[in-house]
């Protein structure tokens, strides 16, 4: 029998159409120099530093006596390299604990904040 050879460019059949659909999904294309960036150039790191600092600042707040408030650049920066910095424990149990970390159901991270010189 004879082997069948396959011609499978998976850049050009999978990975670019589906880019393309994030990117008409409103996501934004960040280069993969840009990725090594915010990685600080160091491959083994997974997260985008710059960009979860700055969607973090954007969807996280909190309200005190009624008014709205977002946490400091230092609170977020703090969380951002607590998170990048979780012992590898396998991919379920370390999806687990960014999930319960991240997550305001169940349990999420407290942040202490302080306000017109009020720990609240």
């Amino acid at each position: 029998m004879d082997a069948i050879k396959a011609d499978f460019d998976e850049v050009r059949q999978a990975q670019l159409p589906f880019v393309e659909l994030l990117v008409s999904l409103g996501y934004t294309y960040i280069s993969p120099a840009e990725v090594m960036r915010e990685r600080g150039n160091d491959p083994s790191k997974f997260l985008l530093k710059d960009t979860a600092r700055e969607a973090l600042m954007k969807i996280n707040g909190y309200e005190y006596y009624g008014e709205q408030h977002k946490f400091s650049e230092k609170d977020v920066s703090e969380a951002v390299d607590e998170l990048e910095n979780l012992p590898l424990e396998g991919l379920i149990d370390t999806s687990k604990t960014v999930y319960h970390m991240i997550m305001p159901t169940s349990g999420g991270k407290t942040i202490k904040v302080f306000l017109r010189g009020k720990s609240i």
